[in-house]
């Protein structure tokens, strides 16, 4: 997915564009990928996250942290249960909840910049 669009900031001209990963180079999972990422899904639905981070560890996300593992399933897993403790511990869901109308309000006028 490639996103685009341009606006003018005092009176200059901003071009904001988000790719995904396929855009970047990473490219879509092999079979035996996929049988990892079921696996992965296998493991996840037995941690009984909250629905925001079910939401959250979908197919895409379990492959980011399989590449970032080198496709070794059990790093994979150690990782995501760190970022989920993490995620918990910083309440980053509620950190959404709570600001996110305030982000999408102030970027919609160009008033934040999101990098990475």
């Amino acid at each position: 997915i490639f996103f685009r669009f341009e606006m003018t900031i005092e009176d200059r001209p901003v071009s904001v564009r988000t790719v995904d990963d396929a855009a970047v180079g990473a490219l879509p999972p092999t079979p035996e990928a996929e049988k990892q990422i079921l696996e992965m899904r296998e493991r996840v639905s037995k941690l009984n996250l909250e629905e925001p981070l079910m939401n959250w560890a979908d197919d895409n996300c379990l492959y980011r942290y399989l590449r970032a593992r080198s496709y070794n399933v059990d790093k994979a897993m150690a990782m995501f249960e760190n970022s989920v403790k993490w995620r918990r511990e910083f309440g980053i869901q509620k950190l959404l909840v709570d600001y996110l109308p305030d982000i999408k309000s102030e970027g919609a006028v160009g008033k934040n910049y999101v990098h990475g």
